[in-house]
């Protein structure tokens, strides 16, 4: 549980794998997915990637991201100074998800100084996701989006590295390009290693669509 922008609690779910027999310290995985609905049950969350990771002897974390109703929807709007138009066309998940992330590698850092001291290398940590978790992972990553102008960055400096499946294109979600007298774009800032995929299905990736 963390206090989000809007001054509310926003409870997060998650799930970690833990491989046995693993070298210690454990390097971190933390996954986050995708999907406007949200989930509430981090068992079937990114459930594939976590069991690859753990297996292969990462301390795996899966993230169920909640959902927001009108209400609380509209109090997040007016915390970050959004009117009522922008507000309807605001996708509440591209923010909360990066910040949820944040509250995650928070209980990391506890738990690695806690419970698991000595078993997990808060050092080395990756942040994994798809499609809108995806997006969550470049904006930790250092990925400037643009929710409200100027563009905001949410990044934060404790992972080493990032993987980004089925990830948004600029024009998409708030990330942007270059374009005349504006010689930056979302990912000018991200300096970290970020391993990106996309695949068969993927078909909404058509530049000529762009805005």
């Amino acid at each position: 549980t963390y206090t989000d922008q809007a001054g509310d609690p926003r409870v997060i779910g998650v799930l970690i794998r833990q491989p046995q027999g693993a070298v210690l310290p454990m390097p971190v995985v933390i996954w986050s997915h995708g999907g406007s609905d949200g989930k509430t049950n981090p068992e079937k969350s990114m459930a594939e990637w976590s069991t690859v990771t753990a297996r292969a002897g990462y301390f795996s974390i899966a993230i169920a991201h909640p959902s927001r109703d009108g209400r609380s929807r509209d109090k997040l709007c007016m915390s970050i100074g959004m009117d009522t138009e922008t507000c309807h066309r605001f996708s509440h998940l591209n923010w909360d998800r990066p910040h949820d992330i944040r509250a995650v590698l928070n209980e990391v850092d506890r738990m690695a100084a806690g419970e698991f001291r000595g078993q997990i290398d808060k050092f080395k940590i990756a942040v994994g996701g798809h499609s809108a978790g995806a997006g969550g992972a470049q904006t930790i990553a250092g990925a400037k989006r643009n929710f409200l102008n100027p563009p905001g960055g949410l990044s934060d400096s404790r992972p080493i590295a990032f993987l980004a499946f089925s990830p948004q294109q600029p024009g998409n979600s708030g990330f942007f390009d270059t374009k005349f007298q504006q010689p930056a774009h979302s990912w000018t800032d991200v300096d970290r290693p970020m391993f990106t995929a996309t695949g068969d299905g993927d078909d909404s990736c058509d530049p000529t669509d762009i805005p």
